[in-house]
């Protein structure tokens, strides 16, 4: 039997034995045709396709797609494989003379349209990626701690100046700002102050403090300013309380062997840092272990200097909470766990975030014994 070349194109298939040619067009609408074509570039030949190449009774093929090349050898649709590359000039003459297109001269140009829809398709595909939600979200998460963290700085010496005592006996940045928002010290009163949950005896140490107290007074428009203010911050706090519920609630259903290991949080900021949940699982453990820290490394590795033994893993509490002297082995530990644990979710991996978790944390209480420490 003669070779046949089999053609796969965004518009269908063509087969061209000897002089004759026989095509499969995947659908009427472009959207259709690129569904088609991606699916089978993607490994999945649909009954339509497969029973077309079965009735062209194919032996020796040589097709331009390692995807329906594999394709054809698993479903025994062919003797003898050989996958090459067509130059476009080629596709468009078989297409042509295949009589996919009806109208003379037009096949160039449906087959423009169709490559400029598939790119679309790409780029669509590709920002309705959840880690790319999540890199957005665990941003602003950032920024709003960021914000509220400078706020609170300034309210504290702005609200400093009319009651300097203040600051000694609240030590909540959230309560802080919420009884700052009373407005005047004469208008902390102990039935304000129990309804922001603080305590008869802690009440009545700040009430007494406003009573004899030596800062300035404030105008009308500076307590409305400082008010304002007040309301900006627990505004930012409830919206980076609704990205933390977000994040965790997303990190949990796409990740769930990376979110046992490192918690939602951290696993967000580690997806983020990478640039995509992908990227993060074919990185090796010893960069994921000085992610965040890459300033510090280079500055080491130019100087000669000792390199960081973490990046922002160590906020992880198995690290942050544990002696010094164990943190160098407990990073490499929690950094392989996290690649482990990235790769299972992104290769589709079964959920084993229960067992991940328990076997780090075998692990971690070996180091620290060993260590002769513990963690706080």
């Amino acid at each position: 039997m003669s070779r046949a070349t089999v053609l796969l194109t965004p518009l269908g298939i063509v087969i061209k034995k000897g002089r004759t040619y026989d095509h499969l067009r995947f659908g009427e609408d472009s959207e259709e045709c690129v569904h088609t074509y991606r699916d089978i570039k993607m490994g999945h030949l649909g009954d339509r396709e497969k029973k077309f190449l079965e009735g062209a009774d194919l032996d020796k093929v040589t097709t331009n797609s390692p995807a329906i090349a594999s394709l054809m050898e698993r479903n025994s649709l062919a003797g003898e494989l050989d996958a090459k590359a067509f130059p476009e000039e080629e596709i468009s003459r078989l297409i042509q003379r295949s009589s996919f297109v009806k109208e003379r001269g037009k096949e160039w140009e449906l087959l423009q349209t169709l490559y400029l829809e598939l790119a679309r398709y790409g780029v669509r595909e590709q920002m309705k990626n959840w880690d790319n939600l999540v890199i957005q979200e665990v941003s602003a998460l950032e920024e709003c701690r960021e914000i509220t963290n400078k706020l609170y700085e300034r309210l504290q010496e702005w609200y400093g100046l009319h009651f300097p005592e203040f600051a000694r006996h609240v030590k909540s940045p959230n309560l802080f700002v919420e009884i700052v928002a009373m407005g005047r010290r004469n208008d902390i009163t102990p039935p304000a102050l129990r309804k922001a949950g603080v305590d008869d005896q802690q009440a009545n140490r700040i009430r007494k403090a406003a009573e004899v107290s030596i800062g300035i007074d404030l105008e009308d428009d500076e307590v409305s300013l400082l008010k304002r203010e007040s309301r900006i911050f627990m505004s930012l706090v409830d919206l980076a309380k609704s990205l933390e519920t977000r994040i965790g609630e997303t990190m949990s259903e796409m990740a769930p062997n990376l979110t046992a290991v490192a918690g939602s949080i951290l696993s967000a900021k580690l997806v983020s840092r990478a640039g995509s949940i992908r990227k993060l699982a074919m990185l090796p453990a010893s960069t994921v272990q000085v992610l965040g820290a890459e300033k510090a490394l280079f500055r080491a590795l130019r100087k000669g200097g000792k390199p960081p033994k973490h990046g922002i893993i160590f906020e992880h509490p198995i690290i942050n909470q544990s002696p010094r002297v164990s943190r160098g082995r407990l990073a490499r530990l929690l950094a392989s766990k996290i690649t482990l644990a990235t790769r299972m979710d992104f290769f589709g991996g079964k959920d084993k975030a229960q067992e991940l978790k328990e076997n780090l944390d075998a692990k971690v209480e070996v180091i620290l014994k060993q260590r002769g420490g513990r963690r706080r």
